[in-house]
């Protein structure tokens, strides 16, 4: 566990890594969330129950360092899996569950790639390698069929 400073816990990134860590030995990784956003309090309806759209959206600025694509074969990856995820941009090392991917959007990333490759990479292989820079050397292999 991170040491807590003076005040009893950690705080901002150290408490988010803390937060992640904590849930990664509890989750599949597909469900550990990438960003994590403190609240002071959550907001509440008039009857109490939470108020989702009163939820602020993430500040996008406040997630991860990304990897930039170490080449052409990585960025179009990358585009691939932006373009499917609905994200403006993935970075080379970022995993595609954990940004949110699904098995369904898993087989479009995949139809994705044998367009712009020429080449089938297996579905098992995907779930095994799920980052931009790891596929890419899948792909640089042969596929891995």
């Amino acid at each position: 566990m991170t040491e807590a400073p003076a005040g009893g816990r950690p705080s901002g990134d150290d408490l988010a890594a803390e937060l992640r860590r904590h849930a990664a030995r509890l989750l599949p990784a597909a469900m550990v969330p990438s960003l994590i956003v403190e609240l002071p309090e959550l907001p509440r309806t008039p009857s109490g129950k939470l108020d989702r759209a009163a939820l602020p959206a993430p500040d996008a600025a406040r997630g991860p360092v990304r990897a930039e694509p170490g080449d052409e074969r990585e960025a179009a990856l990358a585009e691939i899996f932006a373009e499917v995820l609905g994200l403006p941009a993935v970075g080379a090392d970022d995993d595609f569950f954990r940004l949110g991917g699904t098995s369904v959007h898993a087989v479009r990333a995949l139809a994705g790639m044998s367009a712009r490759f020429g080449t089938r990479v297996p579905p098992l292989r995907f779930f095994q390698e799920p980052t931009v820079r790891r596929l890419a050397r899948v792909l640089r292999e042969g596929g891995g069929s």
